[in-house]
């Protein structure tokens, strides 16, 4: 009676910093919320969609702490796609992929 199920929508690529290094995150989310089962999409599934279930208020709580990491996550990080050819691939990436390295630090 008092159980809540909800599905939140958290775009893939921020599941694994959600979960942490060795769930390191998630499982503190899990000892502030002792009653939320949470649940990400299996590996190999395209989906943005987590599921919390648990004591209402307390997935409420978690919801929109999650919702809160999301947002900080969205606005630290930009994302943009350049096609290159497949030819130039190895002058970016640099020997060592010293350039590479490089271009991520500017």
């Amino acid at each position: 009676e008092n159980e809540k199920s909800k599905d939140i929508i958290v775009e893939q690529r921020f599941h694994k910093v959600i979960i942490g290094t060795k769930g390191e995150n998630i499982s503190k989310l899990r000892e502030q919320f002792p009653s939320v089962n949470i649940s990400f999409p299996e590996q190999g599934r395209k989906s943005d969609i987590v599921t919390l279930r648990g004591e209402k208020t307390e997935v409420d709580a978690m919801a929109k702490k999650i919702m809160s990491q999301v947002k900080d996550l969205l606005e630290s990080n930009f994302q943009i796609r350049v096609p290159i050819f497949k030819d130039f691939h190895k002058n970016i990436i640099g020997k060592g992929g010293a350039t590479i390295k490089k271009i991520r630090d500017e």
